[in-house]
């Protein structure tokens, strides 16, 4: 009998709709010449030896061998000396190992396998399949499989003679995800079915510099890719941030040299593809033929297509971008510029041509370069929102019917593009060429075409000529404004003097009236400005060593295109005073295009610089500050005001932030409260900054934004160093706040300074009376390194607290010498917990937990995976039951042992169970749930051989094996407490039977 049983009894599953975290960590180094473990061959005697010299195994099994390898060390490298290994079956590689190939040839059909994997890398390999030539394609492995991991490299091996896939990064289930996978540097040769496939749900995946040469050459398989990306799906969303960049794929006669079936932000970069049946193709096809949504941005530059007009056998068009089928859902903005395409297309197919665009909704075909080309330079069939210019095309030659330039086929829609520019040669009969069969029209914006050419038949084409744009008068040279003693000169660019005398003011004012498009130089010395000067649009303000002062110096109302730079500005006090106003040295008011750059702000009292909205018709957009220094000052050095977007608030320092205490807040950068009438700003961008030394306040805070990236800031020994809520000026809470991104970030407290808050707090609404509760949605606090703070002790006390959020992502944290709490959850739900370091809690009052959880009015659940928890905390896990309600905790790769049960608080649910020889047989695990609510039993992962073909479940508290209930699931109510031990029992068609229990805990 051979029954084997991994039965995991469950009940539900937590399917959280999220995107992974931007987390990444160190992958294991080494070297050959550094190693942890050693495997060598000898007269077919395979050995594994530690660094030290003892010997962990000797035999024939080289599969064994590896394992052993493995199993020997929890971190490091393993070195394969020369000699030819053969993997009978899949080696499983766990986290934090480098494997390293030093003349080692690797033969089996799948050989490393990662699964749930970290930080691995393998490098150094040959990689074979054990036939003397690749076979047809038999499995969906590869000779390195990369399921559910992160943080791989798969670098400098050869593949090749594989049948199936070189490296595949695959998930089994939903809720599987790979991250951050570089594969680089590899070649693929002589092999039949796939180099590098990429499966769904795959993020950040990088193909670079590898050569794929001699694809399917036998013919064996229907299709064959150099790099392929896979099918989409109405159950698993679709990969993202693929990046296929400088590789080189030659001769694939059968079909495609990069292919992407479904994934959004694809980057396929300066690559060279030759002679390949169908080099670049990018797609949607979903596996069940239905599209709940589109797939969007493609970039396709710089790459390189050469195709074999003289092959034997068809070569098709050189780069496609297809949409779902007939418009359903069509791809979304799309790149396709600055690629050369020669000696495509030798064949007759309805969407020849040299690029091809098909159901597309918004785009650029730009500078590109076709030659040779059979049939058409670009083809468009219901593109749409689409801008052609500075392609050439020339040397075409026919296949059926005339040469053109660009074809349009409006077939059920009527769609517009702009044609601008565009070189066809005499090869090019028709520069542009419109079909009309299906009665809709294509609207064309032509600028710099000869239309003579354009081929119209019955109105298809509606054509707008555009005007050449009239060149604008040269740019006149700088205006400059100079101090002498106590006179102030402004000299026009001509060198006329505009103003003279001494008051600052009055120059200033006079070279800004004067001023058209022009810059303006504030030479050295120091300017006194008693009141705001008015700024006009299509200026820049430049300071050479000009020190500028007052409370309120420069004012934008309604203006575009402004640029601040190279100033000093200071209030004319010795020392900042308390806050006044609010009012900023820069204050910008419904305005665009504003940059401010490279100024030095010191010793102001109110804000550095305020983006205002003082009417509800007001906003700020597009406005850039980036590399200023903010010093020595009272209250705020950039103060966000609502209704405004596409901030982008870079590299700048806040440093001795209201270190006299002179105000009761004080902050680094700060976003003002909305209000139930004026819009949430969003997309606001605040990135690489340096905030230092806030004693009283917050260094990054905002009350109301969506879209609110905070990304890889330092920030040293301030109170609260970031405060994310959503607070209305009103207590009205119409909408929820969504998408905040708290990647990168490194917060290092002061433990020994003054009371200091948490690391990062993020609060959903919640208006006064707490009647109305807005929770704030798709919170991705990822890759941050907390250490030192929350030396006092707060209600609400963490390294990292969440209060009323709806679905979020913690992972890739590192928190260290927190007090209290690691990270603290209060009402909030549908959050997933994974990849964390916790280490070093500090004890303030009562014990320290890694993880903290308080619901107040409603159940919530959370999912905590392979976290990594140290034995600083009394507690791993601890919700606090005080208002009748649990926490479901669904674990995965996660120890249990010191979580906190004794109060109820949390109803656990596993989601893996231990495989092989872990899993107890008497006890598989413990189920918590309540008297009177019906649980989930699934005994769907049960297998065998044979197959199985019944499910008989008993809940009897004896443990006597009865029929209660029958099926893969079932659901059953305990209505009584007590503990209660449930077995299943499952049959295959030999009538060989397996049993396994599970004992449930009713409260």
């Amino acid at each position: 009998m051979d029954l084997r049983k991994t039965i995991s009894i469950l009940a539900v599953l937590l399917f959280l709709n999220l995107c992974l975290g931007a987390a990444t960590s160190a992958a294991a180094t080494g070297g050959t010449g550094d190693y942890s473990v050693s495997i060598s061959k000898s007269s077919g005697t395979t050995v594994v030896k530690t660094a030290d010299g003892k010997t962990v195994y000797t035999g024939t099994n080289d599969a064994e061998a590896v394992r052993s390898a493995l199993n020997s060390i929890s971190q490091g490298t393993i070195l394969f000396n020369p000699g030819t290994y053969t993997i009978s079956s899949p080696v499983v590689v766990k986290s934090n190992i480098e494997l390293v190939g030093n003349g080692a040839v690797m033969k089996g059909y799948t050989i490393f396998r990662m699964n749930g994997a970290a930080n691995i890398i393998i490098r150094g390999f040959e990689f074979s399949n054990p036939d003397a030539n690749y076979l047809a394609r038999a499995s969906g492995a590869g000779l390195v499989d990369i399921i559910n991991s992160k943080d791989i490299t798969v670098r400098d091996n050869t593949f090749r003679n594989f049948r199936d896939y070189g490296v595949n990064v695959a998930v089994s289930s939903t809720s599987h995800y790979n991250r951050n996978i570089s594969i680089k540097n590899n070649s693929f040769l002589d092999y039949g079915y796939a180099g590098v496939m990429i499966g769904k749900q795959s993020n950040y995946i990088y193909v670079d510099e590898n050569t794929f040469k001699n694809i399917n050459t036998r013919k064996l398989n229907a299709n064959a890719y150099g790099v392929a990306i896979a099918k989409g799906s109405i159950t698993y969303k679709y990969s993202e941030y693929i990046y296929i960049r400088k590789n080189h794929i030659e001769n694939n006669p059968v079909w495609e040299g990069i292919d992407s079936h479904g994934a959004n932000y694809v980057y396929i970069l300066d690559n060279t593809v030759i002679n390949c049946k169908i080099p670049i193709i990018v797609a949607q096809i979903n596996s069940e033929g239905t599209y709940p949504e589109p797939v969007h941005h493609v970039t396709i530059t710089g790459n390189y297509v050469r195709g074999n007009l003289k092959s034997a056998d068809k070569q098709h068009s050189g780069i496609h971008v297809l949409g779902a089928r007939n418009n359903v859902q069509p791809y979304q903005n799309a790149i396709v510029s600055d690629n050369t395409i020669a000696d495509v297309n030798s064949w007759l197919v309805s969407d020849d041509g040299g690029i091809v665009l098909r159901d597309v909704k918004g785009g650029t075909i730009e500078n590109n370069q076709m030659s040779n080309v059979g049939g058409t330079g670009i083809y468009l069939l219901n593109a749409d929102s689409l801008l052609i210019q500075n392609n050439n095309v020339k040397s075409m030659f026919g296949i059926s019917g005339p040469t053109k330039g660009l074809k349009l086929m409006p077939v059920n829609k009527d769609c517009t593009i702009t044609v601008k520019n565009n070189v066809f040669d005499s090869s090019v009969v028709y520069h542009s060429y419109g079909y009309s069969n299906w009665g809709y029209k294509y609207r064309v914006s032509v600028l710099n075409q000869d239309t003579s050419k354009f081929y119209n038949p019955n109105g298809v084409l509606q054509l707008t000529i555009l005007k050449e744009p009239v060149p604008s008068a040269p740019a006149s040279t700088d205006m400059n404004i100079y101090k002498s003693g106590t006179t102030t000169t402004v000299k026009a660019a001509d060198g006329k003097t505009l103003y003279s005398g001494n008051s600052d003011m009055d120059a200033i004012m006079a070279a800004v009236n004067a001023a058209d498009k022009n810059t303006i130089v504030f030479n050295e010395g120091t300017y006194s400005i008693s009141s705001a000067i008015a700024l006009k649009s299509d200026i820049t303000l430049q300071g050479n060593k000009a020190v500028l002062s007052g409370y309120n110096i420069f004012r934008m109302n309604g203006l575009t295109n402004v640029t601040v730079s190279g100033f000093v500005f200071s209030n004319p006090d010795a020392q900042y005073l308390g806050r006044a106003g609010n009012n900023g040295l820069i204050d910008i008011q419904n305005s665009n295009n504003v940059i401010v750059r490279d100024n030095t702000f010191r010793n102001f009292r109110d804000f550095g610089i305020f983006l205002a909205t003082r009417t509800a018709s007001d906003s700020n957009k597009q406005i850039t500050i980036k590399n200023n220094q903010f010093l020595d000052y009272g209250y705020c050095g950039i103060m966000i005001g609502k209704q405004a977007s596409q901030l982008h608030i870079e590299e700048n320092v806040f440093r001795n932030i209201n270190t006299r205490a002179m105000y009761a807040n004080s902050y680094g950068i700060a976003v003002m409260k909305a209000g139930s009438s004026s819009a949430y700003s969003e997309y606001i961008y605040i990135r690489n900054n340096v905030l230092e030394n806030n004693p009283t306040g917050e260094a990054i805070d905002s009350h109301g934004a969506n879209y609110l990236f905070i990304e890889n800031n330092v920030i040293t020994d301030c109170r609260m160093p970031m405060y994310i809520v959503q607070v209305n000026d009103d207590d009205a809470y119409p909408a929820a706040l969504s998408n905040l991104s708290v990647t990168g970030n490194t917060i290092n407290g002061n433990y020994a300074a003054e009371k200091q808050d948490p690391g990062i707090y993020v609060f959903g609404g919640r208006n006064k009376a707490g009647t109305v509760t807005k929770p704030y949605q798709n919170v991705d606090i990822s890759g941050n390194k907390i250490k030192d703070v929350n030396n006092w002790l707060l209600g609400n006390d963490g390294a990292i607290v969440m209060k009323d959020v709806g679905g979020a992502m913690l992972s890739g944290n590192e928190i260290s010498g927190a007090g209290g709490t690691g990270i603290n959850l209060q009402n909030s739900g549908d959050v997933i917990v994974q990849n964390n370091i916790i280490s070093g809690l500090r004890t303030l009052s009562g014990p320290t937990m890694c993880i903290k959880m308080l619901p107040v009015d409603k159940k919530y659940n959370v999912l905590l995976r392979s976290n990594d928890l140290d034995a600083s905390a009394s507690y791993h896990a601890y919700s606090y039951s005080t208002f009748g309600y649990v926490y479901q905790v669904s674990v995965s790769d996660q120890d249990v042992s010191k979580f906190y049960f004794a109060n109820d608080g949390i109803e656990l649910i596993f989601l893996d169970e231990p495989s092989g020889s872990e899993l107890p047989v008497a006890d598989a695990s413990t189920r918590y749930v309540k008297a009177g609510t019906p649980a989930t039993f699934y005994g769907g992962e049960s297998s065998d051989r044979y197959g199985i073909i019944s499910y008989s479940w008993d809940f009897d508290a004896s443990n006597g094996i009865q029929k209660d209930a029958t099926g893969m699931t079932v659901t059953r109510t305990f209505e009584k407490t007590g503990r209660y031990v449930v077995t299943l029992t499952v049959s295959n068609v030999k009538g060989q039977a397996a049993t396994d229990t599970l004992t449930v805990i009713v409260s």
